[in-house]
């Protein structure tokens, strides 16, 4: 159950709400199990509060600092409420993505959320290399990782390296053999 106090003073308006967090920088809202359903918080110094449990649709959260709001995760959404953009870089991204999927932000924005608010994108890439002997099972691998998203490139580029020359000089014809396989291969140097 929310601190009523706090309750009555944030569904007064934002302004009043703000002047109270002014005066009250040490309190940390208790908005628990709150019906925070088609309210505007446009604005709202929602900094430390607590919104656990509490229930949402409609809401609007503009130009709102969500980061550090606790119990988002395991708030309850009866529809789709507004995500401002302005919400999003206010918060640096870090606004749990149950609570953005929950509240009808599309998945592919929550994806690449983290890359427009100056967060590194994360990339993972994957190699594959094989004897001509694994072809059958790198190419099911290749196959498999792409399904799944991973960015992957398989090495079907055919080796033919022959045993060390009893010499220590090397005759140009097999520098350029190996330079060939390396390059074909996608090595740069």
């Amino acid at each position: 159950m929310p601190d009523p106090e706090h309750l009555k003073i944030l569904k007064q308006d934002v302004k009043t709400w703000n002047k109270w967090r002014e005066e009250n920088p040490h309190i940390s809202p208790d908005l628990m199990s709150a019906d925070l359903g088609e309210a505007k918080l446009y604005r709202a110094d929602l900094s430390e509060a607590n919104l656990s449990d509490s229930n949402l649709g409609g809401t609007t959260f503009g130009d709102v600092d969500l980061n550090t709001v606790s119990g988002l995760e395991s708030i309850t959404h009866w529809g789709p409420s507004t995500i401002g953009i302005d919400t999003i870089f206010r918060s640096a991204g870090k606004i749990p993505h149950k609570f953005l999927e929950d509240a009808g932000v599309p998945n592919v924005f929550i994806e690449y959320m983290g890359s427009l608010t100056g967060q590194v994108f994360q990339y993972y890439s994957c190699f594959i290399s094989h004897s001509t002997n694994d072809k059958e099972f790198a190419d099911r691998i290749h196959a498999d990782l792409q399904k799944e998203g991973v960015r992957v490139a398989l090495n079907d580029v055919r080796a033919v390296f022959h045993r060390p020359h009893p010499k220590r000089v090397t005759n140009k014809g097999s520098v350029k053999s190996v330079r060939r396989f390396l390059i074909e291969s996608g090595v740069k140097s």
